[in-house]
């Protein structure tokens, strides 16, 4: 349930109008939490922060954003990690995610306190996070507009209500300008905060390309992709290890589970494929996971180059110091996938296959 640790009393009431079965006894202590929450964290610190930086918000200027895309487990966390050191780019952090509506004013007044909190290990992969590192933008806005696949973490009765919100396929339009208009206040508030261009990571916005390049027509757009039978088995992880815990209700059907997987990376890259052939000349750059773990200087440098991003030099000390800092992580070793999901990846995701050259492994 920490997706909606930083909703809104208003956003939560309508959240649970789209969902009656939540609003029953057996919910009433996450329904109470998260109503406390909102009331007296949330709404609260939100009303400081807009009397503080209300004007300031309303008239900040979006410079042209950089958005990393990749499927969930495709290594966006760790390019966006990379990036994130230099300081030509602002991003959202950790604690932003989570607190969207109020963080330029509760990040400051907890900072002191937030720096002598220790880093958690994402239960996926053991990778060590601390709240100012970089943060994935799709959780803030899914309690900032409630549109968002993320939700169907939690609701996971209603997945295919929140999957919408992938492509935005079939969405009322006054949702869509919503879910755009908490977009822009997002990257509104992160220029407040430092005016720069932000730099944003979320594997939902891979389904959103054409979109975003309408909203941000200088937008750059940088992603990165994997074998996809590693994508397949990682991502069969992540939702053992995260997105099941959040599932409010009981029940759990693996083949269900793995047969959305394999749907909603199909959907994500029909999209992908067919908006990037509309993009302007230099407005993307797509890399190989593989490439990067193998030589994660000479693929930043690559990039920079590509997309002209800025001062490579400046930046690479930061760059060798932090690859230096992690050593030789030790990545997740997997299990073969069985043959019947095998035989359907190699038919759903055939297109990524050859688009970037990866042999597929027959029955």
């Amino acid at each position: 349930m920490e997706i909606l640790i930083g909703i809104s009393l208003t956003k939560w009431r309508k959240l649970l109008r789209q969902n009656p079965d939540a609003r029953s006894l057996k919910y009433f202590s996450i329904i109470l939490k998260t109503t406390v929450l909102s009331i007296f964290r949330n709404d609260r610190f939100e009303r400081k922060e807009r009397r503080e930086f209300g004007k300031q918000i309303e008239h900040a200027e979006i410079k042209p954003p950089v958005f990393i895309l990749g499927h969930w487990r495709s290594g966006t966390s760790y390019l966006h990690r990379l990036l994130s050191l230099d300081d030509h780019f602002t991003y959202p952090t950790v604690f932003d995610i989570y607190s969207p509506h109020s963080f330029l004013f509760t990040e400051r007044m907890l900072r002191e306190r937030l720096k002598k909190m220790a880093g958690q290990k994402r239960p996926m992969d053991q990778m060590e996070i601390r709240y100012d590192d970089p943060g994935e933008d799709e959780f803030a806005l899914a309690v900032m507009s409630l549109c968002s696949p993320l939700l169907a973490w939690v609701f996971n009765n209603r997945t295919a209500f929140y999957d919408r919100y992938l492509t935005f396929d079939g969405v009322p339009s006054d949702e869509l300008q919503e879910w755009k208009d908490q977009l822009n206040l997002l990257l509104k508030k992160l220029t407040v905060r430092a005016d720069k261009p932000v730099m944003l990571k979320s594997p939902t916005h891979t389904a959103r390309v054409g979109l975003l390049q309408q909203m941000y027509p200088q937008a750059k757009f940088i992603h990165i992709h994997r074998d996809p039978y590693t994508v397949f088995n990682s991502t069969v992880k992540l939702y053992d290890k995260t997105v099941r815990p959040m599932n409010l209700y009981p029940g759990y059907d693996s083949d269900k589970e793995k047969e959305g997987i394999i749907a909603r990376y199909k959907l994500m890259y029909e999209r992908y494929f067919n908006d990037i052939q509309k993009l302007p000349k230099g407005a993307l750059i797509d890399i190989a996971y593989e490439e990067l773990d193998r030589d994660a200087i000479g693929t930043v440098k690559t990039i920079y180059e590509a997309m002209h991003l800025g001062d490579f030099d400046a930046y690479l000390p930061r760059l060798k110091a932090h690859l230096d800092k992690i050593g030789n992580y030790k990545k997740n070793k997997y299990t073969s996938i069985e043959p019947k999901w095998r035989q359907k990846i190699n038919r759903e995701w055939d297109t990524s296959f050859k688009n970037w050259g990866y042999d597929k492994r027959e029955l």
